[in-house]
């Protein structure tokens, strides 16, 4: 590793933010490897890492196993040096989570939306969970039902008042804090790559089937975002022999709730399988999965079998399953994304 130059308070504070950021990476990590990681002597490191337990930041994990001799002592983040706030909005509530600095969930609850305003009314909610946070507050993440580009907000018919609104900035200004704002449907994506896929599933397709439509694909491990903030409108797509009763129903939505109140499930396996078939047709993922409580792996089976039948053959099918993700992985998403956006100075100092 390459050697820092600078004044001895710049080379103190850069080799603090190098050691902690290999804690971060590296729980149990000893003194040893750590001076051996990052070509710093054993003195220096021995010294940073005690300041750094005495401050608070870091804690004595435990001990490295040994055959002879001492054990060395092995060292991770405090978990208690700081928490992140965790905000999902759906249509008429909010999903709150606390998490600490690595992720684990301290408390979590769900607050029904009852005031006119929503921007009035979430200010308010996050200035109330402010005055019981006794940890300092890293970061806050809010997932929207809606587009978000730069920190502001379109197309979120549930929330008229937030159409080029540029919420992060507003609740900034308000709460001196990161503020993290991104789409719902990005943000559970996240989680669920990061947390819950193999690592060879490098290119994934993510569908939200319930109360709306939408959809996110992973590219190469990464969440792909266009330009125009347009990819994933599965909503619009061409569904075949059913274009003329949607233009009934008003929108592919309203369709979809129209099959599901008469009953009409092989309608709905149908339209499922043609979003999916012009979908994959470009991206090719991996892995597809979909989030409905409308779906079960039998209509999974059905929606494969359409899907090849439509294409002419299976070669080309991904793994399909089906799933009811929760308020978690949203969680675990605006929690990757906040840590992502935050500078380890932030965190750790």
């Amino acid at each position: 590793m390459q050697k820092i130059a600078g004044t001895p308070s710049v080379i103190k504070q850069a080799n603090r933010l190098l050691i902690l950021e290999l804690i971060q990476k590296q729980p149990g990590i000893t003194k040893p490897e750590l001076a051996r990681a990052t070509n710093l002597s054993l003195v220096t490191v021995s010294r940073t890492v005690d300041e750094l337990v005495q401050s608070g930041r870091i804690a004595h994990s435990g001990y490295q196993p040994s055959s002879g001799g001492r054990k060395a002592k092995q060292y991770c983040i405090n978990n208690n040096a700081g928490v992140i706030i965790t905000i999902l909005i759906r249509s008429g509530s909010y999903h709150i989570t606390l998490c600490d600095i690595v992720g684990n969930v301290l408390r979590e609850w769900t607050k029904r939306h009852a005031a006119a305003r929503w921007t009035k009314e979430l200010v308010s909610l996050i200035r109330q969970l402010l005055e019981h946070i006794k940890q300092e507050v890293l970061a806050i993440g809010v997932a929207v039902p809606g587009t978000v580009a730069h920190g502001v907000v379109s197309s979120i018919p549930l929330i008229p008042e937030w159409e080029g609104y540029g919420l992060a900035d507003a609740l900034a200004r308000q709460f001196h804090t990161l503020i993290v704002v991104e789409n719902d449907i990005n943000a559970s994506t996240i989680g669920l790559h990061e947390n819950y896929t193999s690592s060879q599933v490098k290119n994934m397709l993510f569908l939200y089937l319930d109360d709306g439509i939408g959809a996110s694909v992973v590219i190469g491990n990464k969440l792909y975002k266009s330009r125009r903030n347009f990819s994933g409108e599965l909503s619009f797509m061409d569904i075949g022999r059913w274009e003329k009763e949607r233009s009934t129903a008003h929108s592919l939505e309203g369709l979809v709730k129209r099959f599901l109140a008469e009953g009409r499930r092989e309608e709905l396996q149908d339209i499922v399988a043609r979003l999916l078939l012009n979908a994959c047709c470009i991206l090719d993922p991996d892995l597809v999965v979909i989030d409905s409580t409308h779906l079960n792996r039998q209509d999974i089976d059905v929606i494969r079998q359409r899907f090849e039948r439509l294409l002419g053959t299976g070669a080309y099918t991904p793994d399909i399953v089906v799933t009811q993700v929760g308020s978690l992985l949203y969680t675990k998403g605006l929690f990757s994304l906040c840590k992502s956006r935050m500078p380890a100075a932030r965190i750790y100092t």
